[in-house]
């Protein structure tokens, strides 16, 4: 990535391109993004199953089979039974999965070594170097909250 920021900036005659980033400022908000994403696919995928062990749980809810306990015979429950009980167990880690989705931190922009210091300086006062860093979501077109971008090294 240098080697090419170097060659743009030989042909163009100067250096801006650089200036208050690094290139992870872009490739670790892009990663953030891919893992986003990924987890609210699982979410879409957790609801299908869901919905689909619904429809097993009402399928078999009068079809009986014997319950286990320690791997013995123990009491007659349905088949219905064991859907709707993993469904449930299901339930409770897509709750989890909405926290973790509702929360995921995004890095924003934070320069070479995280405290914004760089993009202060190019930009001139901390408020602009503030509105960048939480313009960054908008430009990936996220809409996950995060207080994190709103820290620098100014709020310490």
């Amino acid at each position: 990535m240098k080697a090419r920021i170097e060659e743009f900036c030989d042909i163009a005659g100067y250096e801006h391109i650089h200036k208050g980033m690094t290139s992870r400022d872009l490739t670790e908000n892009i990663e953030q993004l891919q893992v986003l994403e990924s987890l609210q696919h699982i979410q879409m995928l957790t609801v299908a199953t869901l919905s689909r062990l619904t429809d097993l749980a009402q399928q078999y809810a009068a079809l009986p089979l014997t319950g286990r306990t320690h791997n013995v015979p123990a009491q007659i429950t349905t088949m219905g039974k064991r859907f709707a009980n993993i469904a449930e167990e299901m339930i409770l880690a897509f709750t989890t999965l909405e926290q973790i989705s509702e929360t995921y931190p995004m890095r924003g922009l934070k320069g070479p070594v995280g405290t914004q210091q760089d993009l202060l300086g190019l930009l001139g006062d901390q408020t602009r170097s503030k509105n960048s860093n939480k313009a960054s979501p908008n430009i990936l077109d996220l809409t996950t909250p995060c207080e994190a971008l709103d820290r620098s090294i100014h709020d310490l």
